[in-house]
């Protein structure tokens, strides 16, 4: 089989960009041909990481290059604004909540909480000026909007690939049909063979990603202010919210309790992993996966976690680790308390966790389940 990928900026080092070369990868190993489509060319093609990519500045000399390729499925990661021609094979994975969020995001900025609306022009308006959902700026409004209106076009004619339930049940709320959509969550980190169970002595607990209001750093902080002294913190991330999380932690006398790593290196993430005794993952927004908890289920930890979005697909509670109500602080803090103080369960859930993912979320059952997809498109 001949296969297309198409996306924007797919020589990104990571997010969707890194999936696509993964399971790109896969196929080839698998014996077919793969080739890359991207809206921009790539700014260091001599990269170790580069792929040959055509440029395709929009959808026509797509299609066009996608015909003139021969490719026998053109598997669409980003937006198309208009729908495929005849004879056309496609399959498109939404990897945001763009074909039913304007804004992408599901989350009241202003509120500090998720969206519970479905897709609608006027609720939608109201979020962006009223919550605080998404830019007020014209021309950026007007960007938001057409991107979505240019999702529901494609979407409701092509078969599309869901990447957690969660997704497919807004896509249904939104007005999709639900037969041309297939539920394939992402694949894990391949685990690695040398891992370590939680130090007993030291109850440090791991922050990792952005430092946005969405992904509840503050919340966490809260919660941290409410546990015992011997609970501590690394935060390994960076984003605009940082500095701020810094007065918090000063206001909340947390300074000696928390260490602020800045981004870091994968090798330094697993390193970071191993000295925890669990992952917390305190998303206020509904993350449309949620892909770190499978690094820490990889590296044998338990997870906390915001219940929300698809996270609750991944995390099991009381198997993998433990989930709580977005923004509820004394009940994040009970968790932390809970695993601090149970050394025993929070090895029990690193490694039920490793066992969950090897046979859940493995990259051979991903593709497994891909390669059917694209057969019965």
């Amino acid at each position: 089989m001949k296969i297309g990928h198409f996306g924007v900026e797919m020589w990104w080092n990571g997010g969707m960009a890194a999936y696509v070369r993964r399971i790109a990868n896969a196929q080839r190993a698998l014996g077919h041909q793969v080739i890359f489509l991207d809206r921009t060319p790539d700014p260091n093609p001599a990269a170790p990481q580069a792929e040959p990519t055509l440029c395709v500045p929009d959808d026509a000399t797509l299609f066009a290059a996608a015909r003139q390729a021969q490719v026998d499925i053109l598997h669409l990661h980003s937006a198309i604004a208009q729908v495929p021609p005849p004879g056309l094979s496609i399959i498109r994975t939404p990897h945001t909540h763009q074909p039913y969020c304007p804004s992408g995001g599901r989350f009241f900025e202003r509120h500090e909480c998720a969206c519970p609306r479905r897709y609608s022009l006027l609720g939608c308006l109201y979020g962006h000026f009223i919550d605080g959902c998404g830019s007020r700026h014209p021309r950026k409004l007007l960007h938001n909007f057409q991107a979505t209106w240019g999702e529901m076009r494609v979407l409701r004619k092509v078969p599309s690939i869901a990447i957690s339930h969660y997704v497919k049940e807004q896509m249904v709320r939104s007005g999709y049909d639900p037969a041309l959509i297939h539920v394939l969550h992402h694949p894990g980190p391949d685990i690695p063979q040398a891992t370590t169970t939680p130090p007993p002595d030291t109850a440090r607990f791991l922050f990792l990603g952005r430092i946005t209001p969405q992904k509840g750093l503050g919340w966490l902080l809260q919660a941290l202010a409410l546990c015992s002294q011997n609970v501590l913190l690394d935060v390994a991330g960076e984003g605009h919210k940082l500095e701020e999380c810094r007065q918090t932690c000063a206001a909340l006398g947390l300074n000696q309790r928390v260490t602020f790593h800045g981004w870091q290196p994968p090798e330094r993430v697993f390193t970071l992993l191993q000295s925890c005794r669990a992952l917390v993952f305190p998303s206020l927004w509904p993350e449309p996966f949620g892909l770190v908890a499978l690094d820490a289920m990889a590296a044998g930890r338990a997870v906390i976690a915001g219940r929300t979005g698809g996270i609750p697909e991944i995390v099991q509670e009381g198997r993998t680790g433990l989930l709580v109500n977005p923004g509820d602080a004394p009940a994040l803090a009970q968790a932390m308390q809970q695993l601090a103080q149970q050394h025993a369960m929070a090895v029990e859930f690193g490694r039920t966790g490793r066992q969950v993912l090897a046979s859940q979320f493995s990259l051979e059952k991903h593709m497994q389940g891909l390669m059917s997809l694209y057969n019965i498109r």
